[in-house]
């Protein structure tokens, strides 16, 4: 195991802080599933049994869509002060001096943050069985879902990543963070908009690195029951969209990280 990951999960086991955090999660969580749950049962009210249990397969999203804002608003934490909150805690330079790489550092840091987030993710997992035991959804489709998730915290985390290594307040980290959040997630839709009125073949082009595009057109197929949706207007299924929008945010991720590693360095550099 790298050693960044062992140390940072070992202190993070540790603390009461990261358990609070997670019982918070799962509480608001399963606040906003029973909630769900009684909006589709009036919903249902005046339907057979069998059109009720349909309706459950709506949890999935619901879930799945506020899990993706709250890993959203998490991540910067976890990421964007890993590196600054070294040097705020000056010991910065004595992770320096040890035989890790810098290379190392940053998948170390990016790994046991992504690792505390899919931890948020699998607590949750109960919540969402029910649209797969009752709304009639396969377990295939909850799979996919969590490796979409892993590879969204991957992306956003390196994101925090290399905020952390620019910035030596963690304060200023995050919110650099959050700013590149919202040019990568919300602003890449303004080309969409510009250019779908003269080139609508290649909205799918501009929005293939956002990870918020990726997650409705997942949540959209799974809903339609069919692999409806289509790929640079070639008749191809909206699965194989999903899997190009996955391998571009793995190598997005790594060429960030990568970046964060090379802004590793001695303090008084």
């Amino acid at each position: 195991m790298n050693p960044i990951i062992k140390k940072d999960l070992t202190i993070i086991s540790r603390s009461s802080r990261f358990t609070w955090m997670l019982f918070a999660y799962v509480a608001v969580l399963a606040v906003i599933f029973f909630a769900a749950i009684g909006i589709i049962s009036s919903e249902y009210a005046d339907e057979s049994t069998i059109d009720v249990y349909s309706g459950y397969v709506y949890l999935f999203p619901v879930i799945g869509i506020i899990q993706l804002v709250i890993i959203g608003i998490l991540i910067p934490i976890f990421t964007a002060s890993a590196i600054s909150g070294e040097r705020e805690r000056q010991t910065f330079d004595i992770l320096l001096t040890t035989p890790v790489s810098r290379m190392s550092i940053a998948v170390g840091k990016l790994g046991s943050a992504v690792i505390r987030i899919m931890m948020f993710v699998i607590a949750s997992v109960p919540l969402m069985a029910m649209s797969f035991t009752v709304g009639g959804l396969s377990w295939g489709v909850l799979f996919l879902y969590l490796l979409i998730t892993f590879i969204f915290a991957c992306y956003s985390g390196s994101i925090g990543l290399l905020c952390s290594t620019l910035c030596r307040k963690s304060v200023s980290a995050v919110v650099l963070s959050y700013v590149l959040y919202g040019v990568v997630y919300f602003m890449s839709y303004l080309p969409v908009v510009m250019i779908s009125y003269y080139f609508s073949s290649f909205q799918e082009f501009v929005l293939i690195a956002n990870p918020t595009y990726a997650f409705m057109m997942f949540f959209a197929t799974v809903l339609s029951g069919e692999q409806s949706g289509y790929l640079f207007s070639t008749g191809t299924s909206s699965v194989l969209y999903i899997a190009i929008s996955m391998l571009v945010q793995l190598a997005a991720a790594a060429l960030l990280t990568f970046l964060a590693s090379r802004n590793i360095k001695p303090a008084n550099r």
